[in-house]
């Protein structure tokens, strides 16, 4: 038994020898990997793809790729080569080779890019009019010229390409309204913009005219020069009323407080622009002066003129003609009965706009929209005038007596503006009785005529055969030859002047007129 645990102790004493001469053998690392790569400084880690061994990275603007060094981390107790923080040149791709442990190696192909700053507009078109605009990259403008005014500028979507990388607001092919400059901003990769001014020439357009002056028939424009017309146009109603180089305009022969429309086009290579913006002008109410060719007719004509015709039996035919100095337009009574057997009289009463041309009254015809011939005046007198119808044809012209019309003039004078004859100065003062005529069947009585208020008027009253009484006011004047004249004071009929003879009678305190006897 002994023997047997000696021969365990020799045999474990020989063992534990053998293992202390003899070390054990590890296994060596195959790893070989990028873990990061990074520019600090930048605060950039790139990108690695571990199974294409690529590496990249992309720098800001202005960074300089030539001088860098990157930090990196790999595997551990792998090398590599070139070693972390060593700065290298990245304008082109580096190759970086770890190893691992075991002696393995695997090579990274790091590629660093700048990030672009290029933000141009490079091309500026509207492909459905075949324009291609004009780029100032310097100053950042853009401009084309439309070929036409048919083309609205409010309405065009631009085709635009711009830089690599970049983007552009508003963008391509979006509808922009060009009647105004409109602002495109590009924006480069790094971040940085710059905005381009697009201005899109569109044909001149016009200015709305301007009224200079207007008056009763007359309106005056002018408008602003615009650059390369060939010509202007002026619409009146629609209508051209002139085509010229000028910058102005006197339209004439418009009928008074008449509404008119005006509106201006350019005329030049592009052909005729839209019509501008409605000038809207009203014409100021027409005075005498305005419409009368001979000023004299402004003083001359202001009053009521009356022509009375008074025929056999019943027959009538009167015509009153009122004008005023602040009106282009007269007043017409016509007073008239054609029958001779009964009393028809009727009225006619009417305003008419009027002109005179060459001692030719005018009046505006409403139905055919323009003046047409009415009479024809030869003067008188201040106080009277004849008046010759006119009727016309295309074919034919022709004139016939009206009559004369006399101013119904009522303004009160002293005797002495009136009596031309100083014979009877004098006389035509107090009251005079007019002697009775026998032979009369049913006479007037008392017959009284007042001169008293020294005037250029006296009123006859009298008592009539019935018994009632009469007072009459006439206006009498009496020339150099001494003839007689009256005519009833306020008649809207008849404002003819009736002549008669007067003269002295057997006494200083008689007179003869028209074969009576006065007396006092």
């Amino acid at each position: 038994m002994k023997s047997y645990l000696y021969f365990l102790f020799i045999l474990t004493a020989i063992l534990s020898a053998s293992c202390s001469t003899k070390e054990l053998i590890p296994i060596k690392s195959s790893n070989k990997e990028i873990k990061t790569f990074s520019f600090k400084t930048l605060n950039i880690n790139a990108s690695i793809d571990s199974v294409q061994r690529n590496i990249s990275a992309t720098l800001p603007f202005r960074t300089d790729a030539s001088l860098l060094a990157p930090t990196i981390t790999i595997s551990p107790k792998a090398t590599i080569s070139p070693a972390s923080d060593i700065i290298q040149n990245f304008t082109k791709p580096v190759l970086y080779t770890v190893t691992a442990e075991d002696g393995s190696s695997q090579t990274f192909t790091v590629n660093i890019s700048i990030k672009s700053s290029e933000k141009q507009i490079t091309s500026f078109s509207f492909k459905t009019l075949n324009i291609n605009a004009s780029i100032d990259s310097i100053q950042r403008n853009i401009t084309a010229t439309l070929p036409s005014y048919s083309i609205d500028p409010s309405l065009l979507s631009p085709t635009i390409t711009i830089s690599p990388k970049a983007t552009i607001s508003p963008s391509s092919d979006i509808i922009q309204n060009f009647t105004k400059p409109v602002l495109y901003i590009v924006t480069a990769e790094d971040g940085s913009r710059q905005t381009f001014t697009v201005n899109i020439i569109a044909p001149p357009k016009s200015s709305k005219p301007i009224s200079t002056l207007v008056s009763s028939n007359i309106v005056k424009l002018q408008w602003a020069k615009i650059d390369n017309v060939k010509s202007y146009k002026i619409y009146r109603n629609n209508l051209v009323v002139y085509e010229g180089s000028n910058l102005f305009f006197e339209d004439t022969g418009l009928n008074p407080e008449t509404t008119y429309t005006y509106n201006l086009t350019l005329v030049n290579e592009f052909g005729e622009s839209p019509k501008s913006e409605e000038l809207i002008v009203k014409t100021l109410t027409a005075t005498l002066v305005d419409v009368v060719d001979d000023k004299s007719y402004a003083t001359y004509l202001p009053f009521t003129w009356l022509y009375y015709d008074r025929g056999k039996d019943e027959w009538l035919d009167s015509y009153q003609m009122t004008f005023e100095s602040n009106s282009s337009k007269f007043n017409l009574v016509h007073y008239y009965n054609y029958n001779y057997y009964f009393n028809n009289r009727k009225y006619v009463i009417k305003d008419y706009s009027f002109k005179i041309e060459k001692d030719v009254i005018y009046i505006y015809d409403t139905d055919y929209k323009k003046f047409i011939k009415f009479i024809r005046i030869e003067k008188n007198s201040l106080d009277q005038f004849i008046a010759y119808s006119i009727s016309e044809t295309a074919t034919s012209y022709r004139e016939s007596l009206m009559g004369i019309f006399n101013k119904a003039d009522y303004v009160e004078q002293n005797n002495a503006q009136v009596i031309k004859n100083s014979d009877f100065l004098d006389k035509m003062t107090g009251l005079w009785k007019e002697a009775e005529n026998p032979n009369l069947y049913f006479p007037d009585k008392n017959i009284v005529y007042d001169f008293s208020e020294n005037k250029n008027f006296f009123w006859k009253r009298y008592d009539t055969y019935d018994g009632s009484k009469k007072a009459e006011k006439y206006q009498y004047k009496i020339d150099a030859q001494s003839k007689f004249f009256t005519r009833s004071w306020g008649n809207s009929i008849d404002a003819s002047w009736k002549s008669v003879d007067i003269k002295n009678g057997t006494s200083k305190n008689s007179l003869i007129v028209d074969g009576k006897q006065w007396y006092r």
